[in-house]
């Protein structure tokens, strides 16, 4: 499908219609839309606007609906989404191959966001693996160490992304967000083992005090380089900047 009219076709007088797994086509009052789950990822107008919305969810599935049934395309590129050579963002709208009104964000404000991130990242991973960071506790923020009955993070499960930003802003290095991230984006066992290394009953000396010989220092830097990629990862991700 690349318009309304050839949604409106699909739809052969229906108000839905089934067009791949937990996928439909659905008549809205506006327009017609391609909803994904409960999602309307794209919505058509009779005016040849086309409209994009992830909910929030840019996983492997929405780009590959949005690729599937829109004339435009969606690429990914160091976590962010591009869509037709342009930052993607949920709310970008296109007529004629062309993109109509102004963005929601601006390049340089994602631009600007990302180099924020990347900040924090490096700060909390050499704070972390130099043990400057306390284990988790019932002071962290609430929205990173509170968990749903499905132990999902409450920040996660209410789509909230603010309280990441505002510790982005504060550089509040919260202990729980590097356990949540390496939940969603895990380590090798390796790595991981230094959770146990870090906040077990015995905290050992700085880390990069303990390693000894070349094979160990590179050791190191595989789990520093493991820990960073997976918060960045999961921080694009939670302020819709990931998939």
């Amino acid at each position: 499908m690349k318009n309304y009219i050839e949604a409106l076709n699909v739809l052969n007088g229906r108000d839905s219609r089934k067009i791949d797994n937990n996928t439909y086509l659905k008549k809205r009052d506006n327009g017609i839309a391609v909803m994904l789950h409960e999602t309307d990822i794209i919505t058509f107008l009779p005016d040849n606007t086309i409209i994009f919305n992830s909910g929030g969810w840019r996983t492997n599935t929405t780009k590959e609906r949005m690729n599937s049934y829109s004339p435009c395309q969606i690429n990914q590129k160091n976590y962010v989404w591009y869509i037709n050579g342009k930052v993607y963002n949920d709310g970008i709208k296109f007529k004629n191959g062309k993109i109509i009104g102004s963005l929601p964000n601006s390049d340089k404000k994602t631009v600007l966001l990302k180099k924020k991130i990347k900040n924090f990242v490096g700060e909390y991973i050499e704070k972390f693996m130099d043990l400057k960071i306390e284990k988790p506790s019932g002071g962290d923020c609430w929205h990173c160490s509170m968990t749903t009955q499905e132990n999902k993070p409450l920040g996660e499960a209410l789509k909230d992304s603010t309280h990441i930003l505002e510790h982005i802003k504060e550089g509040y290095f919260v202990p729980s967000l590097i356990v949540n991230a390496e939940k969603v984006f895990p380590v090798s066992p390796i790595a991981k083992n230094f959770f146990y290394e870090t906040w077990g009953k015995d905290i050992p000396q700085k880390v990069s005090d303990r390693l000894d010989g070349k094979k160990e220092i590179l050791f190191y830097d595989v789990i520093k380089s493991q820990f960073s990629s997976s918060l960045k990862r999961y921080i694009y991700r939670q302020v819709n900047l990931a998939s």
